[in-house]
């Protein structure tokens, strides 16, 4: 029972160091970087040269916007909904599908190179946020891999010939005999 509580003062003093002190110092970096990358955005649109497709420019911009202050809600639930809605509701996958293809479609290479620095920003984003149940997943994890490597050494030992499971693993009496070795001296006794 004392480990058991010692365990979780650990997994509470984990929680309260990583989600109340360093998580909150990281959105605030990725919170950064997505202002910095938002100003970048407003350039290449403002600047004559190297300017930006109108279309292409708004979507990269609300995105932007959007998550400057919502990197928290990032999580594992919000992946399921979307992914859910994605595969249930044509009218949100086209929509999704025809901003992506604008996007892409986007003949301003410093425009897609800013795409690609926000959404690994997001991604990051999102680790951080499961960051918390690091501390359960990653044991449960280690579990699941070595159940499954459990059965898949099961299949192997299952299908060895007789002859290879004999040399393998011994049959052993209490005496500490082996089954052969009793059977030849039971012939030289006769």
């Amino acid at each position: 029972m004392s480990t058991f509580i010692l365990l979780m003062v650990v997994a509470a003093t984990y929680h309260f160091v990583y989600e109340g002190m360093l998580l909150p110092s990281i959105r605030m970096s990725l919170r950064n970087q997505l202002f910095a990358l938002r100003d970048e955005v407003r350039t290449l649109n403002i600047d004559g040269i190297d300017r930006c497709d109108d279309e292409a420019f708004e979507i990269v911009h609300s995105g932007i916007n959007n998550y400057l202050n919502r990197l928290h809600l990032l999580t594992i639930g919000l992946h399921m909904r979307v992914s859910r809605l994605y595969e249930t509701d044509a009218e949100f996958k086209t929509v999704v599908e025809s901003r992506r293809a604008l996007m892409d479609a986007a003949h301003n290479a410093s425009l897609k190179d800013v795409v690609d620095r926000a959404n690994k920003i997001l991604f990051a984003a999102f680790v951080f946020n499961a960051g918390g149940w690091f501390i359960y997943i990653v044991p449960l994890a280690i579990c699941v891999a070595t159940i499954k490597r459990g059965v898949a050494f099961a299949k192997e030992l299952f299908a060895l010939p007789t002859s290879l499971a004999s040399k393998l693993m011994p049959i052993v009496d209490a005496n500490g005999l082996h089954p052969a070795s009793l059977a030849m001296s039971s012939r030289v006794h006769t």
